[in-house]
């Protein structure tokens, strides 16, 4: 199951999102599966808890890989472009 996560709330709830790539490299960490962190590339992580009100939607992973841009479906739940609500983590 994905979850998808509107920024904009979470950063008005005062609710941290970490860059995946930004942390493993401050924190020297080697990427497991030695592809140069290209499945962490624009991808984010929520510490401590999701609220309701910052879920976009839920998808199956099932529905997901017959959709070759799946990674498109979350894009018009920013509000903001992505190195605007960036800046502010």
């Amino acid at each position: 199951m994905l979850t998808v996560v509107n920024p904009d709330s979470r950063i008005r709830n005062g609710l941290p999102i970490l860059d995946v790539v930004a942390d493993m490299d401050y924190y020297n960490i080697q990427d497991p599966y030695g592809k140069s962190n290209a499945y962490y590339t624009d991808r984010f992580v929520c510490l401590w808890q999701v609220t309701e009100p910052e879920i976009v939607g839920h998808w199956k992973w099932s529905g997901l890989v017959e959709n070759p841009d799946w990674d498109h479906l979350y894009l018009p739940s920013r509000s903001l472009p992505r190195p605007q609500w960036l800046q502010l983590c």
